[in-house]
C-alpha cells in the first residue's frame, strides 16, 4: 500500500477508538528505523457532575512524558511514553485538535505530530486520531 501523504507529513497510524469511562488508552507509533516505536497513553478525564455546566468547561489538552532527560524530548533513549491527556473534551458533536501538535522529534531532523477529534457519547469517548512523520518546522 502507497503511504498516505497529508500536506508533506506522512501519516503513520491513523484509529478510531472507543473509550470506556475511566479507562486508559496504550499504544506504539512507529517512529521509522531512526526512532523505533514511540509508546503512548492517552488519559481521559472531565469535571463530571454530568450537568449542562459540564459541556460549559474549557477543554484542555497536554502533552506530558515521562522521561530520562529534562530538555525536549527525542525519540529512542529520551521519551520513556509520552502520555496525551485531554480534560473536558466531553461534548457529543465532537471538539478537535486543528492544529498538527508536536508529539516528539526523531533523529534531529523530522517530527511525530498529530491530530485528533474527541467525542463524548454517555460513558464512552470516541476518539478519531491520526499520527504523522515529517520534517521539523
Amino acid at each position: 500500500m502507497m503511504p498516505i501523504k497529508v500536506g508533506d507529513t506522512t501519516v503513520v497510524l491513523s484509529e478510531v477508538l472507543f473509550v470506556p469511562e475511566n479507562e486508559i488508552v496504550s499504544f506504539e507509533v512507529d517512529a521509522g528505523e531512526e526512532g523505533g516505536r514511540l509508546p503512548v497513553k492517552i488519559l481521559i478525564t472531565n469535571d463530571v457532575t454530568n450537568s449542562i455546566e459540564d459541556e460549559k468547561a474549557d477543554p484542555i489538552f497536554v502533552i506530558e512524558y515521562e522521561t530520562s532527560k529534562t530538555t525536549t524530548p527525542a525519540v529512542g533513549d529520551d521519551i520513556i511514553c509520552a502520555v496525551m491527556k485531554f480534560h473536558n473534551f466531553n461534548k457529543t458533536y465532537g471538539q478537535t485538535i486543528q492544529v498538527p501538535q508536536v508529539v516528539a522529534v526523531v533523529g534531529g531532523t523530522r517530527q511525530i505530530t498529530f491530530l485528533a477529534s474527541v467525542y463524548k457519547f454517555g460513558k464512552i469517548t470516541k476518539i478519531e486520531l491520526q499520527f504523522m512523520m515529517g520534517a521539523i518546522k
